[in-house]
């Protein structure tokens, strides 16, 4: 149509690092999901159960009442040793850079752009994160004398989806970077053509 706007060019070719995003940022919210979730470890006894996790405790009762109890308050009356707790902390803070690192290169992905992820810098972060919450959930199962505490689903999701985001990084970042480091951004282009010369899609 006479005097009508340039048009976009139609969209580029696929994402060849679109399943790598999906797996990262899957592993990332997966991550999350377990760092704040009491379910890193539960016992139960007479109808009761205690759930625990990198945030505290949570008690509940036969008639289905729940009561979240701070971390130190009740390890004190478990008796769990202190080096539990510490690794507590570690595994919450590594947990969060873990999950910050996996977000992160889930993006870079989606922005076509895996050449921009510094595998050296956050492997060791994940590796860290998923030394420091195994070392807590094996602990935990082992360290208390008044509740005999088993593994939760939160330890199973929470060192896998480290597991998973670690090994992807590794496997999938490395030759979607060599293969697409040269590739220009995908997107609409809106070029002009040279003067005189008619620009695409117009009579």
């Amino acid at each position: 149509m006479p005097g009508a706007g340039p048009r976009p060019a139609p969209a580029g070719p696929p994402n060849p690092a679109q399943n790598a995003a999906i797996i990262l940022l899957a592993c990332a919210a997966a991550l999350l999901l377990a760092l704040f979730t009491k379910g890193w470890a539960s016992a139960s006894e007479g109808g009761d159960t205690v759930s625990a996790g990198l945030l505290g405790f949570e008690g509940c009762g036969r008639g289905g009442r729940c009561e979240s109890v701070d971390w130190d308050r009740l390890a004190k009356r478990l008796d769990i040793p202190d080096d539990v707790g510490t690794f507590r902390m570690l595994g919450l803070i590594a947990g969060l850079g873990a999950a910050a690192a996996l977000g992160y290169a889930g993006i870079m992905c989606l922005q076509r752009r895996p050449q921009a992820i510094k595998i050296s810098v956050l492997a060791p972060v994940i590796g860290v994160a998923a030394g420091a919450l195994t070392y807590f959930a094996i602990r935990l199962a082992m360290s208390d004398k008044d509740v005999n505490f088993g593994p939760s689903w939160g330890a199973f999701v929470g060192i896998g989806s480290l597991i998973a985001g670690g090994v992807s990084l590794r496997k999938m970042i490395p030759p979607l970077a060599a293969a697409m480091g040269g590739m220009a951004p995908a997107g609409p282009s809106y070029a002009q053509p040279p003067m005189g010369q008619p620009h695409p899609g117009q009579p």
